[in-house]
């Protein structure tokens, strides 16, 4: 676990720094920046924990789940 604590502090902190580098920022750029972090952090602390949380294997499975098996019972059947 501690090498999973430290991977992550190491990608968190490069991409810190090079956000950093760049100075001039939109604000819509921050937001869905911003955004895409936090949902990294939500993922990341999945991986860390091994928590059996909801993560992008159950959005795909509510989104996509019901067309993907009707369209998957349409090419099966005989």
């Amino acid at each position: 676990m501690f090498e999973k604590i430290l991977i992550m502090f190491v990608v968190y902190l490069l991409i810190g720094y090079s956000r950093l580098l760049q100075h001039n920022r939109r604000r819509k750029e921050n937001i869905v920046y911003s955004t895409l972090i936090l949902i990294s952090f939500y993922l990341s602390y999945i991986f860390i924990m091994n928590a059996n949380a909801f993560n992008l294997d159950d959005l795909f499975e509510l989104l996509f789940g019901q067309p993907a098996r009707a369209v998957l019972a349409y090419f099966t059947s005989p």
